[in-house]
C-alpha cells in the first residue's frame, strides 16, 4: 500500500512539474521519461474469458503520455531511455 501511495505522489509531482512553462527541454524530457518508466508495465495477456479488454484495445502507455504532453510516441520512448541514462550516471557519481 505504501508503494502505491508513493507512485501516486510521484505521478502527481511529475504532472505538476510538466505543467510549468519554465522548464528547459532537457528537464521536460527527463520528467516525461520518468513518467513513462513509472507507468510502463510488463507485457501481459488478458484472460481468454475477458473479451472486453484485450491488448489491442488498450492504449499503449507511450501513446497515452504522448497525447497528454503533445509529443510523438517515439519521443516518449527516447525520453525514457534518457531518464534511465541520467539516473545511471547520477548513481555512479554518487558512488564516487
Amino acid at each position: 500500500m505504501i508503494t502505491g501511495i508513493f507512485r501516486f505522489m510521484n505521478k502527481n509531482m511529475i504532472d505538476n512539474q510538466l505543467s510549468r512553462r519554465n522548464l528547459s527541454p532537457n528537464q521536460m524530457s527527463y520528467l516525461r521519461g520518468k513518467k513513462y518508466l513509472a507507468e510502463k508495465q510488463k507485457p501481459w495477456r488478458p484472460k481468454k474469458e475477458n473479451k472486453v479488454a484485450t491488448v489491442a484495445t488498450l492504449p499503449k502507455t507511450r501513446e497515452k503520455i504522448a497525447s497528454e504532453t503533445n509529443v510523438s510516441p517515439p519521443t516518449i520512448v527516447r525520453d525514457g531511455q534518457y531518464a534511465q541514462a541520467v539516473d545511471n550516471i547520477s548513481g555512479k557519481l554518487d558512488a564516487l
